[in-house]
């Protein structure tokens, strides 16, 4: 079963980014977290919103290629 709350690193893991990141994006307020003590939890449902946002916003007459 996969959990509602993800911790930080899993959350990094699962966005393929740093830990560094993910708490930059949780204090710039472009991923809600859930504070319990001094740790911050991502609700998972916020990452699948984010990713889905990404998507259904992609444009691919607008995409550029990758240079080598």
């Amino acid at each position: 079963m996969d959990s509602l709350i993800l911790s930080v690193a899993e959350a990094a893991d699962l966005l393929g980014v740093s830990t560094d990141l993910v708490y930059e994006l949780t204090t710039r307020g472009e991923i809600p977290c859930l504070k319990v003590g001094r740790r911050k939890l991502i609700p998972r449902r916020a990452i699948e919103m984010m990713v889905a946002a990404a998507v259904d916003g992609f444009d691919p007459t607008k995409a550029t290629t990758a240079r080598p």
